[in-house]
C-alpha cells in the first residue's frame, strides 16, 4: 500500500543521415535493415567533407518508484543509463551515462503557522537529488576521452504557498555542481 508502482522504460533507436539522395530510398533502408542508400546522390557532395553525414545507435534504460510515508510525505527512488554509438567521417564515439541515485523527496499539505493561516492554506516542500556520470570516447579503442560527474540538487528546496484566494506562489533553489 505505501510502495508506489514501480516503473521501467526502455528505449533503442538507430538514426541515419545522407546528404544529396535524388530519389527516396528503400523501405529496408528506412527501417534499418540496410546500411548502403543505392539511390543515386547529387553529384556536387561530397559525402567525405559532410559534417552530418553518419549514424547513430541509442539505448536508454530507467527504473524508477518510491514509497509514500505518513500519507503527505512522499519519496521516490531512480536508476537510469545511456548509452550510444555515432560514426560518421571521422572514427566512430561512444558515449554513456549513468544517473544513481535519483533521490526526491515531496512533502505536501503542510500545515501554516498562526499567524500566517490568514493568507495561506497550505504549503508543501519539494528536494530532489540525482548524481551523474557521462563518459565518450574512441569506439574502436574503447579509450574514455572525456568523463563528467556531477551532482545535482534539483531543487536543493522548493516551497510552493497556497493562498486562500487561490493563487499559489513557489520558491526554489537549485545547486549543481
Amino acid at each position: 500500500k505505501n510502495i508506489n508502482p514501480i516503473s521501467y522504460n526502455y528505449s533503442k533507436d538507430r538514426n541515419f543521415s545522407r546528404n544529396g539522395l535524388l530519389e527516396r530510398p528503400s523501405l529496408w533502408y528506412r527501417l534499418g535493415f540496410q546500411t548502403q542508400t543505392d539511390v543515386p546522390r547529387i553529384s556536387d557532395i561530397n559525402p567525405i567533407q559532410s559534417t552530418s553525414e553518419g549514424s547513430s545507435m541509442n539505448q536508454r534504460f530507467g527504473l524508477k518508484s518510491g514509497v509514500s510515508l505518513f500519507g503527505s510525505i512522499n519519496t521516490s527512488f531512480g536508476y537510469s543509463s545511456a548509452k550510444g554509438i555515432t560514426q560518421g567521417t571521422g572514427e566512430p564515439r561512444f558515449r554513456r551515462g549513468v544517473n544513481y541515485p535519483e533521490f526526491g523527496l515531496q512533502w505536501s499539505k503542510v500545515k501554516i503557522p498562526f499567524l500566517l493561516n490568514k493568507f495561506f492554506s497550505n504549503a508543501s516542500y519539494q528536494f530532489r537529488y540525482e548524481h551523474s556520470i557521462e563518459e565518450s570516447g574512441n569506439q574502436r579503442t574503447k579509450e574514455v576521452e572525456d568523463r563528467k560527474t556531477s551532482n545535482n540538487f534539483s531543487p536543493l528546496a522548493g516551497i510552493a504557498l497556497n493562498w486562500k484566494n487561490g493563487i499559489t506562489s513557489s520558491i526554489r533553489v537549485d545547486k549543481s555542481k
